[in-house]
């Protein structure tokens, strides 16, 4: 199992959980961490060398509403120097796509189908920095039929 290490802090940056566990998503490069910092309505994430979120959905574990995030809208605060991209492996018959970012721009994508089930096509993944740091933040609109 890989082993994630994150570091949640409040907006102004003051510790508030450390925990260690395994978890198929996250994996780091030995003694890295990642810090989120978490408000009702988005999250900040910071990626450090060797760090990367394998493939996942954003729908939930159940890919059915209510507990669903409906879309999702990733801002590339500053991108890495190298790597940290979001691919999505899915995408154009399994062919993939990656989005190389440039600081300040963002990617836009809709984890439900109308029927209100996940869609498959929004498995995604942040790539491994290669060099240098990611700041990114997550925002989440969750499904507005039972919200």
């Amino acid at each position: 199992p890989h082993h994630h290490t994150p570091h949640h802090t409040t907006p102004h940056n003051t510790p508030h959980h450390t925990t260690k566990h395994a978890t198929p998503h996250h994996t780091n490069a030995p003694h890295k961490h990642t810090t989120r910092h978490h408000t009702p309505h988005h999250q900040i994430v910071h990626y450090t060398e060797g760090q990367e979120y394998t493939p996942h959905h954003d729908f939930g574990d159940s890919g059915v509403s209510p507990h669903s995030r409906f879309l999702t809208l990733f801002i590339y605060i500053q991108p890495a120097e190298k790597g940290g991209g979001t691919s999505f492996p899915n995408a154009f018959g399994g062919r993939g796509m990656k989005v190389e970012p440039q600081a300040g721009s963002a990617i836009l994508w809709y984890n439900m189908l109308p029927d209100g089930n996940g869609d498959e096509l929004s498995l995604h993944a942040g790539m491994p920095v290669k060099r240098g740091e990611k700041w990114g933040c997550n925002l989440w609109v969750w499904d507005p039929s039972f919200h």
